[in-house]
Order: structure tokens, then sequence, then C-alpha cells
């Protein structure tokens, strides 16, 4: 199986998860125990397609640390936390679903929407992170460098030569 069909059964995983938690069909604990899990599929896999890059590996140890931190009852309000984290799953999903279909004008939709969800997720997503080095200030050491860590990703990860390319030209 390619590996975007494996991301994108993560991405739809990871969703699928959030509206669980949104729809209150399952607890912030119960959807961050099965995005462990997910996240330790999605590790493996990228490390069979040689996927694992400095920045994939950072990203990994910015949702680990979390994720085991979670597991103790005194940190169980992060959980709430690393499912707003996933926010990021729902362009990511379009940009799969790009890679994956065949007819041209469904790859510039699909590329359409992650476009336009991008930023609004790392802007969500960022502000979430920034407000939480504030909001559990007994966990700085943690929340501040991941959080830090998961801006300087997004940004790296922005796809800016798209964004360039709508733009009209400059005089």
């Amino acid at each position: 199986m390619p590996f975007a069909n494996w991301s994108l059964i993560h991405n739809a995983s990871t969703i699928a998860i959030g509206s669980c938690v949104a729809g209150k069909f399952c607890t912030y604990g119960t959807a961050v125990k099965v995005e462990c899990a997910t996240l330790a599929m999605k590790s493996l896999i990228e490390y069979k397609f040689d996927k694992i890059k400095w920045d994939t590996a950072l990203h990994h140890v910015c949702m680990f640390v979390p994720c085991i931190i979670a597991q103790f009852p005194e940190y169980h309000s992060v959980n709430w936390w690393i499912m707003n984290m996933q926010i990021t799953h729902i362009p990511f999903t379009f940009y799969y679903m790009a890679k994956l279909v065949k007819n041209d004008l469904y790859k510039k939709i699909f590329r359409l929407f992650y476009l336009t969800t991008w930023f609004p997720a790392i802007m969500y997503r960022s502000h979430i992170m920034y407000k939480s080095i504030f909001r559990y200030p007994e966990y700085w050491y943690v929340t501040c460098p991941i959080t830090c860590s998961i801006i300087i990703l997004d940004l790296y990860w922005t796809p800016w030569k798209y964004y360039k390319a709508l733009l009209p030209p400059y005089k």
C-alpha cells in the first residue's frame, strides 16, 4: 500500500476521534489513547517507508511526550490540548486525497481545500498551544519547548510556493 494511503487512513482516524469527542461519544482520555496508538502505528509506517526526517522525528517527540504525560491522573487536563493539536489533520487529509486521486480536476479541488484549511488550522493550533503555556504554568517546561517546536514545524511545512502562485505578480 502506498504511503499516501497509510497517511490518509491516519488522518481520517484522527478526524473520527475528534468527531467522537466533539459529539460526546467518548472522552478525551479515550481519544488520546487511540491517538497515541495511531501515532505509534504511523511512526512505524513512516519508518518502513523511510519518511522519518528531522521534522517528522521532532513532531513525533512533541506528540509522544504529552501523550505519555496525559496517562497520569494529575495530568488528564492535557488530553484536551492533545486533541486540539490534531486540527492539522483536516488539511492533511485533503493533501493526501490530492495525491491519491487520478483526475486532475479532483487533484486541484483537494489541493484548494488543503490550501484554504491549512492556515486556519495552524493559526488555531498555534493559538491553543501559546495559551497552554499560560493555562498550565506548572507544565511550562513541557508546553514551552513543544509549542515553539510545533509552531516552527507548522511554518516549515507551510506550502509557501502554492500560496505565492495564488498571488498576483508583484510590480
